[in-house]
């Protein structure tokens, strides 16, 4: 996975005509084929009237996938993954639904109006660069409890909770790539008396 990433973090949506199909758009956060594939299966519902529901999703660089749902190959699904790569998105789908207004477009409009759905859609979204974290849960003595905060001040780790019940407790989550370089320093400072694991998949924050 990658260090750090582009995404949205929220669900953008415009709307464009062109010579009388309405072309809505649509854009979601999403970190899996699964969730993104269950969003479509709810839009198709949704919008079961409409003539074409067009999508593009990108997760990683190399894990992407389109669908031109009916219209002629190429001018639509890879015409909304362009749109996505001009903002230099991932983990990101951007869906076009179209309803058809009875006039044809020909190919070379049809591709610019889906781009620009694209496009519009994702200039109303909130566009933000996050980073890979990952939990951990830290036991320790008490004694060494002002170490544990020093140095997960100095890895500006964010604190999820504590349990004080027998030995402290916390949990935390600190930036992957340094992952190593805090366990080490809080092992080093405690004399190896403190218990570090890992605690479920990285994440995004």
């Amino acid at each position: 996975m990658h260090e750090k990433i582009i995404t949205i973090t929220n669900t953008p949506e415009s709307e464009i005509k062109e010579k009388g199909s309405r072309f809505l758009g649509k854009a979601f956060p999403v970190f899996s084929k699964e969730e993104a594939e269950s969003i479509l299966i709810g839009l198709r519902k949704e919008f079961y009237y409409a003539t074409h529901v067009c999508y593009a999703y990108k997760l990683l660089q190399d894990d992407i996938k389109y669908s031109d749902d009916g219209e002629p190959s190429g001018t639509a699904g890879i015409r909304l993954l362009n749109s996505i790569n001009y903002f230099e998105l991932s983990y990101i789908l951007v869906v076009s639904i179209r309803y058809y207004g009875g006039t044809k477009l020909g190919v070379g409009t049809l591709g610019k109006t889906y781009y620009q759905s694209g496009v519009e859609t994702l200039k109303q979204a909130y566009i933000s660069e996050k980073e890979l974290y990952q939990k951990l849960k830290i036991q320790y003595e008490f004694e060494h409890s002002s170490i544990i905060h020093n140095v997960m001040n100095e890895f500006n780790a964010i604190e999820i909770r504590q349990d004080y019940s027998d030995k402290p407790l916390i949990y935390c989550s600190v930036k992957k790539k340094f992952i190593e370089d805090f366990r080490k320093k809080i092992i080093d400072l405690t004399n190896g008396k403190t218990d570090i694991k890992l605690n479920n998949s990285p994440i995004y924050i």
